[in-house]
Parts: structure tokens; sequence; C-alpha cells
């Protein structure tokens, strides 16, 4: 990390060869400034060695505790992790035709306790706390497309399936593709909206498919989705002490536009059923 102006501090380091099981404890990478990139209690990697000897990274956990990340863009439209993935890279390299990227499969990924802050100078000085994170990932996996685009597959613990196929440049950052997901579970999410809402905990899963534009290398934000459709099934909403619930049995939308540059929403189709 000194070697491209960063520096990285570990506390306790202990690894077990015969098991490939690596443990870091109070991880700190600060920014040329001095300021903190990422802290973490603890990181714990679990490796199995079969894969490795194929071409392959196979992780059987991976753990992260208590990270704490900070995500700043300065006046200049520069990100802090932008300048650090390039700095880290190198000077550009011509690949060889026939390469590929490693392929990564991680049978459990935990982020524990985190929390992630969002400071902003070029959207006049926007300063956010992302509320904790706590996220369970099971079978991730990257496949690289034939076209030099990705494929992020992943489970969480509560069953919701997690699909984006697309591509993503780090600098400046932009990133377009198909975001997919299937039974995602509207209790899972409510305690990131419950302060803004005074309703009981809703029941009833969530399906979506998103295809997006993402590009931030100017002053604004852009983005954009052209044909979005989503599907919401079992429906309950409750307020806290009514024994009225609104329940809905499926509401589902199709060929959603959205731009977020002329502030365009549009809907070719709502379909309600099952309304009580």
């Amino acid at each position: 990390a000194q070697g491209i102006g960063r520096q990285l501090t570990l506390g306790e380091v202990r690894f077990e060869p015969w098991a490939l099981r690596l443990t870091l404890g109070d991880i700190r990478l600060a920014d040329r400034d001095g300021s903190v990139l990422l802290a973490a209690k603890q990181l714990r990697v679990d490796a199995d060695a079969l894969p490795l000897l194929l071409g392959r990274v196979s992780l059987a956990e991976l753990t992260l505790e208590a990270p704490q990340l900070l995500a700043r863009r300065d006046a200049a439209g520069q990100w802090n992790w932008a300048r650090f993935a390039a700095d880290a890279a190198g000077p550009a390299k011509a690949e060889p035709k026939d390469s590929e990227p490693v392929k990564l499969l991680i049978a459990r990924l935990a982020i524990l306790r985190g929390q992630v802050q969002l400071q902003d100078a070029l959207a006049g000085g926007l300063h956010r706390q992302v509320l904790p994170l706590d996220l369970q990932l099971k079978d991730l996996s990257t496949l690289p497309g034939s076209d030099g685009r990705y494929r992020l597959a992943a489970a969480l613990d509560d069953g919701t399936q997690l699909d984006w196929q697309g591509s993503l440049q780090l600098q400046p950052l932009q990133s377009d593709g198909v975001l997919t997901v299937r039974d995602l579970t509207l209790a899972g999410l409510w305690p990131y909206v419950q302060p803004h809402l005074k309703l009981a905990a809703p029941a009833g899963k969530l399906g979506l498919r998103v295809p997006y534009r993402f590009d931030l290398k100017g002053k604004t934000l852009q983005l954009a989705s052209h044909g979005f459709a989503a599907k919401l099934q079992g429906l309950a909403l409750q307020a806290p002490g009514s024994d009225s619930p609104l329940k809905l049995a499926s509401l589902t939308l199709d060929g959603g536009q959205f731009d977020l540059a002329s502030r365009r929403l549009t809907l070719r189709q709502l379909t309600l059923s099952g309304a009580e």
C-alpha cells in the first residue's frame, strides 16, 4: 500500500497453512491524506486448495466484521476509491487476447455490522451516513461473458436470488447491464425504511428486472432504465395498532422507462389483482 501512497496497518495476523485459513485483525487502510478508506475489526478467509490447481479461486468463507468504508468525491469529480483502484492497477498494459479474468467462487460471504459514509464535495458538500449493513451471501460467483461483460450471481440467507450481468468501469465510474432480483422479502428490507414510514413490517415478495445505464463521469449523475419490470406478490400492509391491513395478491408492472436527467418515468402497463 505504501508503494501507491496509502498506508495499511494490521493488528493480529494468524495463518493456518494446512487449512489455508487467514485471519486479520484491526484492519485500517488510509488514503494519501490520512483519511480512512476502510477500517474493519476482523477479516477471515477460508480457501479451498484443489480449485487453485485448476486455475480458480474458491473460498469456503469470507467474513468481514464491523467494516467502516468512506466513499468521498472531491470538487474535481474524482472518487477516492476510483483513485485507489487506478493507482493499485498501475499504468495501463495491453492484455493478451486470450487472457481471462480469474474465476472466483465464494461459498459464503458475510459482512457484519458494516457502515458506509458518503461525502460528495461536487454535490455541494453532501454528507450522508448509510444505515448499518448486515449482509450474507452464498454461492457467489463471477463469470466472464463472451463480449467482456461479467455476471455476478448470489443468494441471500432469506432466499432472495440476485443476478447481475453487465460491465463496470471505475474511472470514470460507469456501468451498464441488467439487474434481476427474485423472491426479495419486503420484511428483510424493513429495518432500512422503517424510520421513514409509520407502518408495521409488511409481508410479501418482490421480483425485479432492471436494465440500466449508470454514468458518473460528469458533475451530474446519469441514470436511465428502459424496459424495467416488477412483480409484487402477497403484499400485506398494516399501520401499528390497526386491525385493518391492506392486502394485495399481486401487482405487476411492465414496460417501465426511467431517465434521471429528464426526470421522466413512464409505465406501459400496471396490473392489480386480489385487493382487499
